[in-house]
C-alpha cells in the first residue's frame, strides 16, 4: 500500500508546480527522502522513508538523479512511474 501511495504522490508532484518548486534545490538524497515523506503526509499520502529510498534505488538504473535538484520539469517520465 505505501508504494502505491508513493507512486500516486509522485504523479501529483509532477502535475503541481508548487510541489515541484518545494523540491528544487534539495541538496542530497537524505533531504529529498525526508521532504517527500513530509510533503506526502501534508497531502494525505502515507509512505515511509524506506519506501522512497527503495524506489530511488530502482529508478537509478534508468535515470541519474543529481543534486542539488534543479529543474524538475526535465526529469524523465520514468521517475514519475
Amino acid at each position: 500500500m505505501s508504494l502505491r501511495n508513493l507512486k500516486q504522490f509522485a504523479r501529483v508532484v509532477m502535475e503541481n508546480q508548487e510541489l515541484r518548486e518545494r523540491l528544487s534545490g534539495v541538496s542530497d538524497q537524505g533531504s529529498l527522502v525526508r521532504l517527500l515523506v513530509a510533503m506526502g503526509e501534508e497531502n494525505g499520502y502515507t509512505f515511509s522513508e524506506q519506501d522512497v529510498v527503495n524506489y530511488l534505488d530502482l529508478v537509478s538504473d534508468e535515470v541519474e538523479i543529481s543534486y542539488p535538484l534543479a529543474n524538475l520539469d526535465e526529469i524523465p517520465s520514468v521517475v514519475v512511474w
